[in-house]
């Protein structure tokens, strides 16, 4: 489901590039940038590790 919903919001972020890219459209432009870095914010951050001892 985590990476589903990363996927979602890499392909919002090329809708929203792609219908940024229309003369005076640059508000889209900018949610594609906010869109792409949550993805991007999603996959670095990863899940918590747990102790060696919880193991």
């Amino acid at each position: 489901m985590r990476h589903l919903v990363t996927l979602l919001l890499f392909v919002a972020a090329i809708a929203a590039y792609i219908a940024g890219s229309m003369p005076g459209a640059l508000a889209l432009v900018a949610v594609g940038v906010v869109l792409e870095a949550i993805a991007w914010l999603r996959i670095f951050r990863g899940r918590k590790r747990t102790p060696a001892s919880a193991r």
